[in-house]
């Protein structure tokens, strides 16, 4: 025997002694992302663990010998795993920690500090006396802050966060959106002056009292998110946000009940809910008598269960924190198209915008599109086309004339009598021409005409160096490229473009084949007008088509034929 086989045969016999049944386990683990927890005979829970290769990672625990090792005296104790399999390594990392503070694994402890991980904290606020100059109290001013540590109750965490730079990020967008504080108290109670975040917009100044109490810590109100995450045998499968309306002054558990009665309605619920706030037991007993089974509902659940809440609830509070950024970063176009255009909207919401574009090939099948931009997004069931008529082909002076008269004739009369508003902003996708035409038009119907933009192309007609053009003799007024309200305006006129090119080339298309003579043709639907042009090869074909040969077309009677023919000639 050689002195290497001596020692692996020594190393064999050192090697803990595993069951077969966790040996199978190990061999079939699947090549994903997840998270791992192993238990003595006992129960007791060893070892939480994570890995992007869960296979590789595991198996090595039982590949190697560990002598005199911490590990190794932790992988002697093994007696059963569980394992649980997540999307990506950030989510095992999220679980991993969850779980650590959760089950307090005796070799976890060790060497791994469960408090290490980041959070993002908003300070609570609370009631304090204003100073001698009258300026707020730091303690009334919720500020946002990088942190780590225990948790309390006194104030909002969200997190952990599986890196520095995570938190780093929102914050940044927080205070992009929001405005919040990041100063320390001690700075807050000294300041003077705005400092340079102020400057930069990246604050509200409530240290100097620009902004009240009151409208710093106002709530969003309106919005919720119910997170459904679905968990099978241990592994999470994903979940999904939903994002209800009409929930203004709801409780939470209101809205969770409408949500579970709603979402069950007509697909089986599993055997067990595990919620955060105690629903109606009138409501599970309808449910259950519904399905036919026992449906059990969990709202205050331990271990492992409880940690899939927290994580759900966690994926919840982010996906809304993510929507309402979004809809702050819409409001804040809207706010800076207000300020560049010097314009006094009642409401903000409510900011109306309406945009015109002509499009033509060569002066066939003109339209004209008018796109509508309300609460902050574009409203495509707004949107209209209009088919320019009786007009010399390719006059885009006149086409406009004629979709503005159309669009605001009524309009301007209902204004007058107070029974309607008009939009705050008119777009013309166009020049001075176009605007020049416009003009006229709104003084015909008496309207604004402060209200009426003009949206010209600059030099060499390059995207983003547009001017706007005013219909009141106000001076050109050319955006910087990365302005926020040049980004709404091209969104906004390009939406225009858009929406007129799709209908022309339709339009165009329906002249071109002449579809439209087969669609006046009663008894002629899409299915039977298909297989005559594919039959015929176009409508030209079917004209010169015979009544008899008309017959031959599946679905063709003889006196469908002789409409069709009759039609056509």
């Amino acid at each position: 025997m050689t002195a290497n086989q001596g020692s692996a045969d020594e190393a064999a016999v050192n090697k803990p002694a595993f069951s077969q049944e966790l040996l199978s386990q190990v061999a079939a683990l699947p090549s994903l992302p997840g998270v791992y927890r192993y238990y003595d005979a006992d129960g007791q829970v060893l070892y939480v663990g994570k890995a992007n290769h869960l296979k590789k990672r595991v198996s090595s625990y039982f590949q190697k010998t560990h002598d005199g090792t911490r590990t190794g005296h932790m992988v002697s104790k093994i007696s059963r795993m569980e394992t649980t399999v997540v999307r990506s390594e950030a989510e095992a990392l999220l679980l991993e920690n969850n779980l650590i503070k959760t089950l307090k694994p005796r070799y976890n402890i060790l060497f791994r500090d469960d408090k290490s991980y980041p959070y993002l904290k908003i300070t609570g606020a609370k009631t304090a006396p204003p100073d001698a100059l009258g300026h707020p109290s730091p303690k009334s001013i919720p500020r946002v802050v990088y942190y780590r540590g225990a948790v309390d109750k006194q104030h909002d965490y969200f997190g952990p966060y599986p890196s520095v730079w995570a938190v780093r990020e929102a914050i940044q967008l927080l205070q992009k959106v929001f405005r919040l504080r990041t100063c320390e108290d001690t700075v807050f109670k000294n300041r003077t002056r705005p400092c340079l975040l102020h400057q930069i917009k990246r604050c509200s100044g409530p240290c100097v009292g620009l902004v009240s109490e009151h409208d710093y810590v106002m709530v969003q109100a309106g919005k919720a998110c119910v997170n459904l995450a679905m968990v099978r045998g241990g592994r999470h499968l994903g979940d999904s946000p939903y994002f209800p309306t009409h929930v203004e002054g709801a409780q939470p558990v209101e809205v969770l009940e409408a949500f579970i009665s709603q979402h069950y309605l007509e697909i089986v619920a599993p055997p067990t809910l595990i919620t955060s706030h105690a629903v109606d037991k009138d409501l599970i007993r309808a449910l259950s008598d519904q399905m036919g089974i026992k449906l059990h509902v969990i709202h205050q659940p331990r271990e492992q269960r409880k940690s899939w809440l927290e994580m759900a609830q966690q994926n919840a509070a982010i996906k809304l924190g993510r929507l309402l950024a979004e809809e702050g970063s819409q409001q804040s176009r809207t706010r800076a198209l207000v300020d560049a255009l010097d314009l006094a909207p009642e409401d903000m919401d409510n900011f109306l915008v309406e945009c015109f574009d002509i499009s033509h090939t060569a002066g066939e099948a003109t339209q004209a599109s008018c796109v509508v931009f309300h609460h902050h997004q574009m409203q495509s069931a707004k949107y209209r086309r209009y088919n320019i008529e009786g007009i010399t082909p390719g006059d885009d002076y006149a086409a406009m004339r004629q979709v503005l008269t159309r669009r605001y004739a009524k309009l301007a009369e209902a204004v007058r009598a107070g029974e309607a508003t008009f939009p705050d902003l008119v777009l013309i996708d166009g020049g001075k021409g176009q605007i020049s035409m416009a003009k006229s038009v709104f003084e015909a119907l008496e309207l604004d005409i402060s209200r009426l933009v003009g949206v010209e192309k600059g030099d060499g007609r390059k995207v983003g160096l547009e001017e706007l053009v005013f219909a009141d003799g106000r001076p050109k007024l050319t955006l910087a490229q990365d302005s926020a309200a040049l980004m709404l305006v091209a969104q906004i006129r390009d939406e225009a473009h858009r929406f007129a090119i799709t209908g022309m080339r339709a339009k165009r298309a329906k002249v071109r084949t002449g579809s439209s003579s087969l669609e006046d043709i009663a008894g002629v639907g899409p299915r039977k007008r298909a297989k005559l042009l594919q039959r015929f090869g176009g409508v030209r074909g079917v004209a010169d088509a015979s009544v008899q040969d008309l017959c031959t077309v599946e679905g063709i009677s003889l006196t469908l034929a002789q409409a069709i023919y009759a039609a056509l000639h």
